[in-house]
Protein backbone atom coordinates (compact mmCIF):
# COMPACT_ATOMS: atom_id res chain seq x y z
CA UNK A 1 0.00 0.00 0.00
CA UNK A 2 1.53 3.29 -0.80
CA UNK A 3 1.01 6.28 1.25
CA UNK A 4 1.20 10.07 1.04
CA UNK A 5 3.57 12.22 3.17
CA UNK A 6 3.83 15.95 4.13
CA UNK A 7 7.12 17.21 4.45
CA UNK A 8 7.23 21.05 5.00
CA UNK A 9 9.89 22.56 2.66
CA UNK A 10 13.04 23.42 4.66
CA UNK A 11 15.48 26.04 4.23
CA UNK A 12 18.34 24.39 6.19
CA UNK A 13 19.41 21.71 4.36
CA UNK A 14 20.97 23.98 1.44
CA UNK A 15 20.76 21.84 -2.08
CA UNK A 16 17.92 19.50 -0.77
CA UNK A 17 15.97 22.94 -0.60
CA UNK A 18 17.12 24.28 -4.17
CA UNK A 19 15.52 21.05 -5.62
CA UNK A 20 12.16 21.23 -3.71
CA UNK A 21 12.16 24.56 -4.92
CA UNK A 22 13.01 23.66 -8.54
CA UNK A 23 9.62 21.26 -7.92
CA UNK A 24 7.69 23.77 -6.24
CA UNK A 25 8.15 26.21 -9.24
CA UNK A 26 7.29 23.29 -11.53
CA UNK A 27 3.89 22.56 -10.53
CA UNK A 28 3.48 26.52 -10.06
CA UNK A 29 4.24 26.88 -13.69
CA UNK A 30 1.93 23.77 -14.88
CA UNK A 31 -0.96 25.28 -12.53
CA UNK A 32 -0.10 29.41 -14.01
CA UNK A 33 -0.48 27.89 -18.11
CA UNK A 34 -3.64 25.74 -16.96
CA UNK A 35 -5.40 28.98 -15.77
CA UNK A 36 -3.89 31.32 -18.11
CA UNK A 37 -1.74 33.13 -15.54
CA UNK A 38 1.60 34.90 -16.50
CA UNK A 39 4.64 32.88 -15.06
CA UNK A 40 7.45 34.68 -14.06
CA UNK A 41 10.23 31.86 -12.56
CA UNK A 42 12.88 34.56 -11.30
CA UNK A 43 10.05 36.65 -9.07
CA UNK A 44 8.56 33.53 -7.85
CA UNK A 45 11.62 31.90 -7.14
CA UNK A 46 11.63 34.98 -4.74
CA UNK A 47 8.32 34.68 -3.67
CA UNK A 48 8.79 31.28 -2.39
CA UNK A 49 12.25 31.84 -1.11
CA UNK A 50 10.44 34.58 1.26
CA UNK A 51 7.56 33.01 2.48
CA UNK A 52 9.73 29.67 3.28
CA UNK A 53 11.77 31.92 5.21
CA UNK A 54 9.10 34.34 7.12
CA UNK A 55 7.37 31.19 9.33
CA UNK A 56 4.66 33.98 10.02
CA UNK A 57 3.48 34.03 7.05
CA UNK A 58 2.44 29.97 6.47
CA UNK A 59 4.29 27.21 5.48
CA UNK A 60 4.57 25.42 2.38
CA UNK A 61 4.18 21.48 2.18
CA UNK A 62 5.71 19.25 -0.31
CA UNK A 63 3.15 16.67 -1.20
CA UNK A 64 5.06 12.92 -1.48
CA UNK A 65 4.14 9.85 -3.00
CA UNK A 66 6.17 6.97 -3.20
CA UNK A 67 9.32 8.76 -2.45
CA UNK A 68 8.86 11.54 -5.29
CA UNK A 69 7.68 14.88 -4.70
CA UNK A 70 4.00 14.57 -6.46
CA UNK A 71 2.60 17.94 -5.48
CA UNK A 72 2.79 21.20 -2.81
CA UNK A 73 0.21 22.72 -0.82
CA UNK A 74 0.25 25.81 0.94
CA UNK A 75 -0.71 27.08 4.58
CA UNK A 76 -1.05 31.01 4.73
CA UNK A 77 -1.81 33.02 7.79
CA UNK A 78 -4.07 35.82 7.75
CA UNK A 79 -5.74 37.58 10.58
CA UNK A 80 -9.80 37.74 10.39
CA UNK A 81 -11.75 40.23 13.30
CA UNK A 82 -14.82 38.44 12.01
CA UNK A 83 -13.33 35.17 12.59
CA UNK A 84 -11.25 36.05 16.00
CA UNK A 85 -7.84 36.52 14.95
CA UNK A 86 -5.30 34.62 13.21
CA UNK A 87 -6.75 32.49 10.62
CA UNK A 88 -5.29 30.27 7.58
CA UNK A 89 -5.72 30.05 4.10
CA UNK A 90 -5.01 27.17 2.17
CA UNK A 91 -3.88 26.70 -1.42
Amino acid sequence: MSTVKLWQLDSSLELEYSLQQDAVLGYMDDFYREEGYRFDPVSQRANVIEFVQSPSFGALFLIVYEGQIAGYAVLAYGFSFEFGGKDGVTG
